[in-house]
C-alpha cells in the first residue's frame, strides 16, 4: 500500500522512523553465548540491510544504536555500523574455539518478524552456525515474570520494543533490575545502570546525551545486541498538506499545515 501511494502522483507520502525498534538479543548468560567471540561472530555475520529489504520491503530505517536520530537526547551519532563481514565473522568464530554450534532463535509469530529471523538463520549458516527458528505466540513470548523469549533458557531472541519521547523510557528496560523481566540479553552492568540513572537525574541535554552514550559504549563492547531497524510511520496526504511528527514518530494532527 505504501509503494502504491508513493507511485500515485495525487498523493504525497511523508515518513519518519517511529519509536518501535527491532533487535536481536543474545543471552550473555546462556552457553554457548557466554563466549564473547561467538557473539562477535554473530554480529558480524548478520546482513541488516538484507533483513530490512526482504522482511520489511525496504520500508523501515536502519538503526545502529537504541535511540533514533530524531529523538535527539541520547542519540549516539558515531555508533559503530556493523555490515555483514563473513571472513571476519569466521575468524571470530575460530577464536571462540567452538565447533558445531547450534542455537535456538525465538521470535514473535508474526509473518515479517519470522521472515527476519529466517534471514538471520541463513546469515549464520554462512559461517557454520545452525539456527533453529522457533515462532512463539505473543502471549507466551512476553509472559512475565520470566527470562523472556518464551522459555526458561533462551539463547537468541528477535523482537521489538517501543520507546516514547524521553530516552529513559528506552533505557530503563535494559538495567540490572530488569534481568528476568524485560532485559532479554540478560546483561547486568552496575556501571550501565549507574550511568542511565545519572542521566535520568540530569537536566542538561548535552550532559544527558554524554551519559547515555557512555552507557551505550559499554553495551556495545559486551556484544549482546544486534540493532536492526526502526519501523517507519507513513502518511499519505494531498500534495498541499504537510503533516507533523512527534520525536517518537507519532503524528501531530493538530500541527498539520499547508505547503
Amino acid at each position: 500500500m505504501v509503494k502504491e501511494a508513493q507511485n500515485n502522483s495525487t498523493v504525497k507520502v511523508f515518513s519518519t522512523p517511529s519509536g518501535l525498534y527491532y533487535w536481536l538479543a543474545m543471552n550473555v548468560t546462556e552457553p554457548p553465548l557466554t563466549n564473547i567471540w561467538l557473539r562477535k561472530a554473530i554480529r558480524e555475520a548478520i546482513d541488516v540491510p538484507g533483513i530490512i529489504k526482504d522482511a520489511y520491503s525496504g520500508l523501515f530505517t536502519r538503526t545502529n544504536a537504541i535511540i533514533p536520530r530524531q529523538l535527539g537526547v541520547g542519540h549516539w551519532p558515531d555508533a559503530p555500523v556493523y555490515n555483514q563481514n563473513i571472513p571476519l565473522a569466521k575468524s571470530y568464530l575460530q577464536k571462540s574455539g567452538l565447533k558445531n554450534v547450534t542455537l535456538k532463535l525465538n521470535v514473535d509469530n508474526v509473518q515479517n518478524d519470522v521472515a527476519a529471523a529466517q534471514i538471520i538463520a541463513a546469515n549464520l549458516a554462512q559461517i557454520g552456525i545452525k539456527v533453529n527458528v522457533i515462532p512463539v505466540d505473543a502471549a507466551t513470548i512476553s509472559d512475565l515474570p520470566g527470562p523472556g523469549g518464551g522459555g526458561p533458557h533462551p539463547q537468541l531472541l528477535y523482537y521489538y520494543y517501543g520507546g516514547q519521547s524521553d530516552p529513559n523510557e528506552w533505557f530503563e528496560w535494559w538495567t540490572c533490575a530488569q534481568v528476568g523481566l524485560w532485559n532479554w540479553d540478560h546483561w547486568c552492568s552496575p556501571e550501565f545502570t549507574k550511568l542511565t540513572n545519572q542521566a535520568l537525574a540530569t537536566y542538561d541535554r548535552n550532559e544527558r546525551t554524554k551519559l547515555y552514550i557512555e552507557a551505550q559504549k559499554l553495551w556495545n563492547d559486551e556484544t549482546g545486541m544486534v540493532w536492526i531497524c526502526n519501523s517507519d510511520n507513513y502518511v499519505g496526504c494531498a500534495p498541499y498538506v504537510k503533516p507533523s511528527f512527534l520525536a517518537q514518530g507519532g503524528i501531530q494532527v493538530w500541527n498539520t499545515t499547508a505547503v
